[in-house]
């Protein structure tokens, strides 16, 4: 039964990211805020492995593959044939070589243990059809000391914005299968270390713990 649920949800998800892949913003444009902030937490250096899990259109690698270098290799993992469709159109456009795509379920993929110095997860873990299985997933590929860093949506309820959450709650669970468990607190279950940065413009004021606005972001670190 457990499997089964899984697999709805899986196939549910790649329903509505083929569905939305021709508007997803893709990586022919600039960097997004996330993958600079990405940039300064996770330190890649040129030669280093790192994971993008879920890269959806491919929106951060080549921020990620200009970031470890020709020496360095860049993995990306989505579910969406669609998305991977044009994430691998604007690599090969670029002529980017250090970049592997593979359509997999994050959740259960086989990757070899402590192979990544660092991982990148955008707006992608909290609509995957087990969220813990993915983070496990990621710890697991982490060398020691490695670090993930995540942007998501965190969908607790609290205070005014509650009506706002559950609706939000509703849309996400239809149409992408999101499970109802929350990123940060599987997170902080499953990695040694988890903190929370200051966003750029907001240094000092910390980021919503729950409510308004609905996001999350967060830095992983496995055990050195």
């Amino acid at each position: 039964m457990a499997t089964d649920i899984h697999d709805r949800r899986l196939r549910r998800g790649r329903r509505w990211w083929d569905l939305v892949s021709p508007v997803h913003s893709s990586a022919g444009g600039s960097s997004t805020q996330a993958t600079v902030l990405a940039l300064r937490y996770l330190d890649l250096r040129k030669g280093h492995s790192v994971l993008d899990l879920g890269c959806g259109s491919g929106a951060a690698l080549p921020t990620l593959s200009a970031a470890v270098g020709p020496s360095g290799r860049v993995v990306g993992i989505d579910y969406s044939p669609r998305m991977l469709a044009r994430a691998d159109a604007v690599l090969r456009e670029r002529g980017i070589q250090n970049v592997e795509l593979r359509r997999a379920d994050a959740t259960r993929v086989a990757l070899e243990p402590a192979s990544f110095d660092a991982a990148y997860a955008c707006a992608s873990i909290s609509a995957m059809p087990d969220i813990p299985a993915a983070l496990t997933t990621v710890r697991r590929a982490l060398r020691p000391g490695g670090r993930l860093f995540v942007f998501d949506m965190r969908l607790v309820p609290r205070g005014w914005s509650t009506p706002l959450i559950w609706l939000i709650q509703g849309i996400y669970r239809v149409s992408a299968g999101w499970t109802g468990v929350d990123v940060l607190d599987s997170a902080r279950d499953i990695f040694a270390e988890v903190t929370l940065p200051d966003l750029p413009g907001k240094e000092g004021v910390g980021q919503p713990s729950a409510g308004w606005p609905p996001y999350t972001v967060f830095v992983a670190t496995v055990s050195p």
